[in-house]
């Protein structure tokens, strides 16, 4: 779960105002703010992502990527091209042998094999108490 600094604030007051939440011994901290949590739809790790800060309204935005429903999906009739440089940053006429360095460059696209997996949530702005 990619959020930004405000959804953030907000989901770890959602889990203040509506969670159980124990005190166990042996604790060397104490907080109740959280990166982790668990719903019947499953496990989100929140990650605040700078990006998000940029913008008030990404700021109090979410979005939820389910990493295994994303593919890389090469696109037809493109070939990766290989082109190799010798020392003056020319052409390698000998097939990169001697080659000092090069590139590879192919085309490709993301596939979403399961859209509904993923989701984005806007307008995290305050708690409410559940």
């Amino acid at each position: 779960l990619f959020v930004g600094g405000k959804a953030r604030s907000v989901l770890n007051n959602i889990g203040r105002l509506n969670a159980t939440y124990y005190i166990e011994n042996g604790e060397t901290s104490f907080g109740l703010q959280f990166s982790t949590f668990k719903t019947s739809r499953g496990t989100f790790r929140m990650i605040e992502h700078p990006l998000f800060n940029s913008n008030a309204v990404w700021s109090a935005m979410a979005i939820a990527v389910d990493l295994s429903s994303f593919r890389l999906a090469y696109l037809n009739g493109r070939k990766t091209q290989n082109k190799e440089f010798n020392a003056e940053g020319t052409t390698a006429q000998d097939f990169g042998i001697d080659a000092q360095g090069g590139t590879l460059t192919t085309e490709c696209t993301a596939l979403v094999k399961n859209p509904p997996a993923n989701a984005i949530i806007t307008g995290l702005t305050a708690a409410a108490q559940g």
